[in-house]
């Protein structure tokens, strides 16, 4: 089973919010209540998310609007990172994880409850991904997410 969506309120300051706001005037080509695929790519650019804003405007069916009201809540929510409650991540050092992932491969099969992961990931820097970043796992990891990375 899939984790439930986390949803983060309250995120945002009310001066982030004027600045969002002038942000999305300025990506909004027609001053309407909806956004095309285009206007979205360009916003999330400019709001230095861009792989987010190319998984967002992959939804887009052939000339499908979206509107900016739905658009400024997902920001402000962060819901397009698809992130879910009861999932964690934790930096560790390089010995830490060599430590953890001897012991995820000493651990017999029911050590825990069926539903629950543990991955390894390698993020090199800021912009790394974590599409391709699983170095070792256990558990439904992949499964259990709504992106399957």
């Amino acid at each position: 089973d899939n984790l439930k969506r986390l949803k983060i309120q309250g995120a945002m300051g009310s001066a982030q919010q004027a600045q969002l706001m002038d942000v999305f005037d300025a990506y909004r080509k027609d001053m309407s209540q909806e956004a095309g695929e285009n206007e979205v790519r360009n916003l999330f650019r400019a709001l230095d998310l861009e792989l987010e804003g190319e998984m967002v405007s992959a939804h887009f069916a052939s000339g499908e609007r979206l509107m900016w009201a739905q658009i400024r809540e997902e920001v402000l929510s962060q819901a397009f990172f698809k992130m879910q409650e009861g999932r964690y991540f934790v930096q560790l050092s390089l010995e830490e994880a060599e430590h953890l992932r001897a012991s995820m491969h000493a651990m017999r099969p029911g050590t825990w409850p069926a539903s629950c992961g543990l991955a390894l990931r390698c993020l090199a820097n800021r912009e790394s991904g974590l599409g391709d970043s699983v170095i070792d796992m256990q558990g439904p990891v992949l499964e259990s997410t709504e992106l399957h990375y």
